[in-house]
């Protein structure tokens, strides 16, 4: 994985605010695990909790989804 430990660390703990009930009501949906993983990735950054600037110097969409996956799925 190309994302500094340091970001990875931050974006793991900050999508801990993300609760488990939303994966269910989306899996109930039918969206996608990749609609459900960028939108708590843009929920944590919309918030506040996460500035996704320092992430996009060094990597792209992949790398984040990488590490976003391994967060989250």
């Amino acid at each position: 994985m190309k994302m500094k430990q340091e970001h990875y660390e931050a974006l793991g703990n900050a999508l801990l605010v993300i609760s488990s009930t939303v994966r269910t009501r989306y899996q109930k949906e039918g969206l996608s695990d990749e609609r459900y993983i960028w939108d708590c990735f843009w929920h944590v950054c919309d918030s506040g909790l996460i500035d996704p600037q320092p992430l996009y110097t060094y990597l792209n969409d992949t790398h984040i989804e990488t590490a976003l996956k391994k967060i989250l799925l």
